[in-house]
């Protein structure tokens, strides 16, 4: 008897949901992504700004990011990766601080000799440290002012935490910069280059994520957007037997597409998700 192939839902359109999406269909399951935003991508999106479609975040790649080349390669963007030597500086009381290496940092006036000690301290042991078990119940702020001290806490750690997070960095865990300021390292040590390179794709982030679609449909995977999950529809049981969406509380769901101001409209439609087990993509380092 042939098997039947499972139906999987994922939550989620951003590179993880589709890139989950791709390889599940690739191992023959039925695969429908939802997403409650007008388009998929997630922080990895775009957002049209003036007629010009605009990365929605700022993103790069580094040389020692291994998967997502490989999955620019797989889905024929390969030639279309640019890496650029590059240079940093924190720009502080009106002036610009070259932020490059061990030198730069041991200059760094806005800092006092030991705070610099401290925050290159952080530094070494992210790089040391290759498991992250002990830091997911750890709050990040907490673990930063244990380890970098309050004045890196309030010169350094936290505007730029606050940039990034609207105001409210807390809730995240010490994982956050850990698994960054590792990966960011990447740019300087991978392959045996010298000094540090970043790349990106000609065109955006959001070409990788049409590309990924695109070869995600060509294997029968659909896409669903401008449909917010509310839950799960179960069955007595307790088998899972699909996806609701805002506007319905059944297993027939709503494709809810919003409209002017706060208003919704729903167009009925049969849920796509069968009785399978739904995978819902997130991960701590995506909070916006």
């Amino acid at each position: 008897m042939d098997r039947v192939a499972p139906r999987v839902g994922i939550v989620g359109g951003g590179v993880l949901g589709v890139s989950l999406a791709l390889r599940l269909a690739q191992q023959g399951a039925r695969v429908t992504v939802i997403e409650r935003g007008p388009s998929l991508g997630g922080l990895a999106g775009t957002f049209d700004f003036g007629g010009h479609e605009v990365d929605r975040f700022y993103h790069v790649i580094t040389p020692s990011d291994e998967r997502m080349i490989a999955m620019a390669e797989e889905v024929g963007l390969g030639e279309e990766l640019r890496f650029t030597p590059v240079g940093a500086g924190f720009f502080s009381d009106g002036e610009m601080h070259d932020f490059n290496g061990i030198g730069d940092l041991l200059r760094f006036s806005p800092l006092s000799p030991p705070a610099r000690l401290r925050l290159g301290w952080f530094v070494a042991q992210c790089q040391l440290r290759s498991s992250y078990e002990k830091l997911e119940t750890i709050p990040l702020e907490t673990w930063l002012r244990r380890i970098c001290g309050n004045q890196v806490w309030e010169r350094i750690w936290k505007p730029l935490l606050d940039t990034r997070f609207d105001g409210d960095p807390s809730g995240l865990p010490a994982t956050y910069l850990w698994a960054r300021t590792r990966r960011m390292s990447g740019a300087r040590q991978s392959k045996g280059r010298g000094g540090e390179e970043m790349g990106h794709i000609v065109g955006g982030h959001q070409r990788l994520i049409d590309a990924m679609v695109a070869r995600a449909g060509e294997l029968g995977v659909e896409a669903r957007t401008d449909a917010p999950v509310t839950g799960l529809a179960l069955a007595e049981d307790g088998s899972v037997t699909g996806v609701e969406l805002e506007g319905d509380a059944t297993s027939t769901c709503s494709s809810a597409t919003r409209s002017a101001g706060s208003e919704w409209s729903a167009q009925s439609s049969r849920c796509a998700v069968g009785s399978c087990p739904t995978t819902r993509s997130t991960s701590p380092s995506a909070r916006r």
